[in-house]
């Protein structure tokens, strides 16, 4: 009976130091997910804030691209402008050239009478 007894004392302290050792490593495992979860906490936060911030340059770029078409368009409308002065300065310059020719041959035959 004494070495039964001595069996259950050892077995005891044997199951108290093992559930002393399970509490410290439960301790620790919580204290781990304490940080874990922290750690989560800050990831969601920047993800959120880097999320909101594609939300703004995709924003951003659309504006960015709807300018950029209506300044191609504009830029097309100048263009087109352009040639017509272009092309009506071109005729211009050669109808007054053709007058100058005019005058300078009835300036020259009234020379000549």
């Amino acid at each position: 009976m004494k070495t039964e007894y001595c069996n259950l004392q050892t077995d005891y302290k044997s199951l108290k130091t093992e559930n002393n050792q399970l509490k410290l490593r439960h301790t620790d495992l919580q204290g781990k997910v304490g940080d874990a979860r922290e750690q989560i906490t800050i990831l969601d936060v920047e993800n959120t804030k880097i999320t909101n911030r594609c939300e703004v340059l995709h924003q951003l770029n659309l504006s960015l691209e709807e300018d950029r078409k209506s300044l191609m368009s504009q830029v097309s409308l100048l263009l087109s402008q352009y040639h017509d002065l272009l092309t009506q300065t071109l005729d211009d310059k050669e109808h007054f050239h053709e007058e100058e020719r005019e005058y300078s041959d009835k300036m020259n035959n009234l020379r000549r009478q």
